[in-house]
């Protein structure tokens, strides 16, 4: 039938495209979602924390310093898994790996130093510690289903 043979080019794209999709309209919308994201997890890293949304959300998971740390994993691991996600269409898997938790880990670090600026905020250890832990789970957990046997 005319139309169904698909070229080594077509087969080669949708074998790559295939796993889990940030969202199903295409690019443009994986763009707007890690960008969206991406400021969300600004606005709670950066905004003032005494009498916000931001000490809101924390005192409905405890508002201490553990859950606190919690919080920062899961938000750099989200971080992570969605701008790999995004950028492994147009690269090798390694090198989207590497450029995806290189960018995170210095976005982590940019945003606990500027923290250093904001009332009721300020530069921890234990924060950057938890940040770079989420990004690295998102490692741990990502390596093995990316190079796994695929047949």
């Amino acid at each position: 039938m005319p139309g169904t043979d698909q070229s080594a080019s077509q087969r080669k794209r949708n074998s790559r495209d295939r796993g889990l999709k940030i969202a199903p309209n295409g690019p443009g919308t994986e763009w707007v979602l890690v960008g969206v994201w991406t400021v969300v997890l600004c606005f709670f890293l950066l905004w003032p924390s005494k009498g916000t949304l931001v000490d809101d959300v924390s005192e409905v998971f405890g508002g201490g310093e553990r859950t606190d740390a919690v919080g920062h994993a899961v938000l750099a691991f989200f971080e992570t898994a969605f701008l790999f996600n995004l950028i492994r269409h147009r690269m090798t898997r390694l090198r989207a790996l590497l450029l995806a938790v290189g960018s995170c880990l210095i976005l982590d670090l940019a945003l606990e130093v500027a923290q250093i600026w904001i009332p009721a905020r300020g530069f921890t250890l234990l924060d950057l510690s938890a940040n770079w832990i989420g990004t690295g789970l998102f490692v741990l957990i990502a390596c093995p289903i990316l190079y796994r046997k695929t047949h």
